[in-house]
């Protein structure tokens, strides 16, 4: 399986932003996760408030504080991270890891 096969057929979600925290990609697992198609998700940043993204503890989850945004203004690997995010077709939060 090429690497190109392997983004579009993995189980996981992955999802690819660039420098400046703009999602430019994202496999189906993540748009089911997310439920938002790759058209709704790409120019979206992190720091959008459309996400509603919750701490565990239900408090919010400043984008600023994203786990990805941290990673692309220190370099250093963030791994681990629950946070809520608004699914909305199913008008609800899931909860992933990042």
């Amino acid at each position: 399986m090429n690497k190109e096969n392997l983004f579009i057929k993995f189980p996981i979600g992955v999802v690819y932003q660039n420098a400046k925290g703009e999602i430019t990609d994202a496999n189906k697992s993540a748009q089911e996760i997310l439920g938002l198609s790759i058209e709704q998700m790409q120019g979206r940043k992190s720091i959008d408030p459309r996400w509603k993204s919750i701490k565990e503890d239900g408090s919010d989850f400043p984008g600023n504080e994203h786990p990805a945004i941290i990673a692309l203004n220190t370099g250093r690997v963030i791994q681990d991270v629950i946070m809520g995010v608004f699914h909305p077709k199913k008008n609800d939060i899931v909860w992933i890891n990042i």
